[in-house]
This record gives structure tokens, sequence and C-alpha cells, in this order.
């Protein structure tokens, strides 16, 4: 998917969905960027989206924050990995979390950027995208999957359990986004 498309259709998502905070636009004209570590498609999400604070998208399922460049989010510190070799060598930065604080991030030393998440307590990373851009197609479809297919029904009854068919629907949408590490890190960070 290309970035007059993808971005545009992220900000679209953003504000058909349940957006908790934040305003989010697209621009063509690139914004200039004044952060260490973020390269490649990376970048171009922030040379392209205008967004002062956090950006909360209200779905149920998979509730999704990006953080602004400036926000404090994307501080090592604010996650305790400030000490880790890894991160401190600046390979991985930080864009966002999930509304269950798991924190997302881009391996910036590829200019695709592949996205990461890491489940809150946990040590290990969980490959969801082998691009940042193949990360936020999907995420664009699992939120029009909830909203706009589910119309946010998505639970079975009163104590929470999500619908089957629901669960079926998003096993088969990870399965047709993704392949290898990739499929089977989305499958553990969403199910």
């Amino acid at each position: 998917m290309n970035l007059e498309n993808l971005l545009p259709d992220l900000v679209k998502c953003f504000y058909f969905s349940d957006p908790i905070g934040g305003d989010i636009e697209y621009t063509e004209i690139p914004i200039k960027v004044n952060a260490e570590n973020i390269s490649g498609q990376l970048l171009e999400y922030y040379q392209h989206l205008s967004f002062e604070s956090d950006c909360y998208f209200g779905d149920q399922f998979f509730g999704l924050v990006l953080f602004s460049i400036q926000s404090n989010g994307r501080e090592l510190s604010s996650w305790g990995l400030e000490d880790i070799n890894e991160w401190k060598n600046g390979r991985y930065t930080i864009f966002a979390k999930n509304t269950s604080d798991d924190v997302i991030f881009c391996d910036t030393s590829d200019e695709k950027c592949p996205v990461y998440g890491m489940i809150s307590g946990g040590e290990y990373h969980h490959k969801l995208g082998d691009s940042l851009y193949d990360f936020l197609s999907f995420s664009i479809k699992l939120i029009r999957l909830e909203i706009i297919d589910y119309q946010g029904e998505i639970y079975s009854d009163n104590n929470f359990n999500i619908k089957e068919e629901f669960i079926n629907d998003v096993s088969s949408l990870i399965n047709s986004s993704f392949s290898g590490k990739a499929r089977e890190g989305v499958t553990k960070f969403l199910l």
C-alpha cells in the first residue's frame, strides 16, 4: 500500500472509530521532523501526519494510541527500557501502544521499519508487521471490521466474552495479511 492512500485512510479510521482524544490530519507537504532515530517509513509517517498530542483510537478490541513526535510515551524511561542495549543504541523507536499499555515500536535499522510489540511485563518482542505500512494497513482493516462490519457489537454477553465469529474473522484477517513470524506475533499479541 502506498503512502498517499494509507495515511489518509488511517486518519479517516481514527475519526470513524470512537476517538478518545487528540486530532490528527494528513498533509501532502512533508512536515519537518526533529527527532533522533527516525528514518524510513517511520519518518514518512511523522512527516505526513500532523498531530500535537497522542491520538487514542477508541475501538474496544484493539484500542490503539499513536504517539505524537513530542510525546513522553516515546521515551524509553516511560517503559523501563533505557538500560537495555538494543534500545539504548537507537535501533528501536516507540511510536504507539495499545490501550492495555503494551508498547509498539519500529526497528529503524531497516528502511521498512518492521513493527514489534511487547506485552506489558513481558520480555519478548512479537513481530507485528514486516513494515510500518503493513502494520498500519492491518490496523485499519481490524478497526473497520469491528466498527463497520460488527458495528461495535463484538461481545456475546455481559461478561465481555468476545463473539466467536468475530474472533474467527480476526484470525482470517491475520492470516490474509501476514505470514511467518509476523502472523505468529500478531496472533499472540492480539488473541
